[in-house]
């Protein structure tokens, strides 16, 4: 995989861009990323699977974030 950091003042954020993975059967290979803080995954970032727009009927590309509050809480 490859790392990216995102410096905001002193809190980093980092995204990991996975090629395969666990989110495999919702993001397309290669354009999706793991959103960490400071070590500690708190979310995930990618573009949709083709199937998956199909079945939501989107006719347009589209992208998806989730983020996991109580672990970005935590921090």
């Amino acid at each position: 995989f490859e790392q990216r950091k995102l410096n905001k003042g002193n809190k980093i954020i980092t995204f990991n861009l996975f090629g395969l993975g666990k989110f495999n059967y919702e993001f397309i290979n290669g354009r999706v990323a793991s959103v960490q803080v400071k070590g500690k995954e708190i979310g995930v970032i990618g573009e949709l699977n083709p199937q998956v727009l199909e079945n939501w009927d989107l006719k347009m590309p589209a992208c998806s974030l989730e983020i996991n509050l109580d672990n970005l809480h935590q921090l």
